[in-house]
């Protein structure tokens, strides 16, 4: 290689090299949080102020820069509740992580249906979320240190739950047609160790092609 033609060659064309090289189909954050809990009136007065001790809340990813989250629904689930067909390979196609072939990080089956669900519709694990205040069930989980551990998750350190915002559905109250957005939860749990030694608060999994414009969006509940 010879990128700066410091060299004399009779081709100066050829200065170049290239390399496959396969990356993760999953993105893994982890780390510690804090915060403040502020009583304040509209034009930002605070009356008292607190510093977050407690031990619950949530972690959101998504890849939108602003969330409803009284919108929030299980993907696997309509609008109103009642189970979907579909949701999990809908969720793989938007995301170019197609079940049955080679996605595009270049591993097989390693997509929503497959670590979410059982054929595509059916989750494979569920749990319950509180988000502020409103209890969502039915949320299908992975374990978010090893994202294909399929025993017990509900029961893992750290899980990794998936919504879809149903604030872009056109009132059809279906997932995937409507350019809806998918939401990504973790709870935090304070001080456990997962994807390493050293403590942390949450751990959460998510797809690479979830950063579409190569950002992503975290969000943070604090109870």
């Amino acid at each position: 290689m010879d990128p700066d033609n410091t060299i004399s060659e009779t081709n100066e064309t050829n200065n170049n090299a290239s390399k496959l090289i396969n990356v993760s189909a999953w993105q893994k954050y982890y780390g510690n949080v804090s915060g403040n809990l502020s009583l304040r009136d509209q034009p930002g007065n605070y009356f008292s102020n607190w510093g977050w001790a407690g031990s619950e809340g949530n972690v959101f990813i998504t890849n939108v820069s602003s969330l409803n989250f009284s919108s929030l629904s299980a993907l696997g689930r309509n609008k109103d509740g009642t189970p979907a067909q579909s949701n999990f390979s809908r969720a793989d196609q938007l995301l170019s992580l197609t079940p049955g072939n080679k996605n595009a990080t270049g591993f097989a089956n390693n997509n929503i249906t497959q670590l979410f669900s059982t054929d595509g519709t059916s989750p494979r694990n569920t749990t319950s979320f509180t988000v502020y205040g409103r209890t969502i069930t039915n949320v299908s989980i992975v374990n978010s240190t090893n994202v294909t551990n399929f025993t017990s998750v509900e029961n893992a350190t750290f899980v990794t739950g998936v919504f879809w915002d149903t604030t872009k559905d056109d009132s059809d109250g279906e997932y995937g047609d409507d350019g809806e957005d998918l939401v990504f939860i973790t709870k935090i749990n304070v001080g456990k160790t997962g994807l390493v030694a050293t403590a942390h608060d949450y751990e959460i999994a998510v797809p690479s092609s979830l950063k579409g414009a190569g950002v992503v969006y975290f969000y943070v509940e604090l109870k």
